[in-house]
């Protein structure tokens, strides 16, 4: 992850990126490829897959924002692919996932759902630490001096064993949700102050066939194509799959308002593209083959966007 954060800190610089941009590019590559991999494991096709998928957000989103900030862009990024890969993983801290899911709510409105899912998974699952205490808690409260042997049968979960905050998360989840929600439909007042603030200014009128064919365009046919491979590869029944797909929903939804295509959804379709990449490359029996095949595949999607730059 190190040495693909620090090749896209140095791809940013050369596309004219300077200081905090070119550290937020280093940490989104790197996150990427730690999602990437916790979706598909270390084989040849998931390394090699990582990294263009990584490199692949860096250029495009370089090549889409190159006239403005592309630091908050890709700190969005950052955040939402470690959120993924911190939701993919099995885990005894789970709620190592709610920091950067709440980063990437602040910093991206697309991503204020992973809040209410990150919420989710810890109150499904409590860390080892919230085991132990529930356990020693019931065990203390047995009627007899002995230990209460039956307090271990009951589940870890339930609401007396939790602490209050953890149960609170995902409701404020969810209201945030709904406060995303009104405040990107609103035009005025406080929460239209809020919209201009958070999702930057309403651009242009368009309609979500505009909004997608624009989208199409911004990414090219290869990458969408890649993209979409990458979305069925995640559409898996666990939290991380419902959280790529939160953002994805949302990412549409802000750039319906906005417009135009922003740079966090390129991010984000470079990311599903590395999983589409690597889903391809695994298909080969050869483990060789199938490095050479995923850095093919990365090549040719790195070149037109590139090329757009540099011309």
């Amino acid at each position: 992850m190190t040495i693909v954060g620090v090749i896209a800190g140095a791809i940013a610089a050369m596309f004219g990126a300077r200081g905090l941009e070119v550290a937020s590019a280093a940490a989104a590559a790197a996150s990427i490829v730690h999602a990437l991999r916790a979706f598909a494991g270390d084989g040849p096709a998931a390394l090699a897959g990582a990294c263009a998928g990584a490199l692949l957000a860096i250029v495009t989103i370089s090549e889409r924002a190159h006239h403005i900030d592309i630091a908050l862009p890709c700190l969005a990024v950052a955040a939402a692919a470690w959120t993924f890969a911190e939701l993919a993983r099995e885990t005894a801290t789970p709620y190592v996932a709610l920091a950067p899911a709440i980063t990437a709510a602040l910093v991206e409105p697309a991503c204020v759902a992973l809040v209410a899912i990150a919420g989710a998974r810890l109150v499904g699952r409590p860390s080892k630490s919230m085991i132990e205490a529930a356990v020693r808690t019931q065990l203390r409260t047995g009627e007899s001096g002995q230990p209460d042997n039956s307090a271990r049968m009951v589940h870890p979960a339930v609401h007396a064993g939790l602490p209050s905050w953890v149960v609170a998360v995902p409701i404020t989840g969810a209201i945030l949700v709904v406060i995303a929600i009104v405040a990107g439909t609103s035009h005025e007042g406080v929460f239209g102050s809020l919209a201009k603030s958070w999702f930057g200014p309403r651009g242009r009128e368009t309609s979500a066939t505009g909004s997608l064919i624009a989208l199409g365009d911004a990414l090219g046919p290869l990458l969408v194509v890649a993209a979409a491979g990458g979305v069925i590869t995640l559409a898996r029944l666990h939290l991380a799959s419902l959280a790529i797909a939160a953002c994805t929903i949302g990412a549409l939804l802000v750039d319906l308002r906005a417009g135009a295509p922003g740079a966090f959804t390129v991010g984000l379709a470079a990311l599903c593209a590395g999983a589409g990449i690597t889903r391809l490359a695994g298909t080969i029996r050869i483990r060789s083959g199938q490095a050479i095949a995923a850095a093919t595949c990365g090549v040719l999607l790195l070149v037109p966007p590139v090329w757009t730059v540099i011309g």
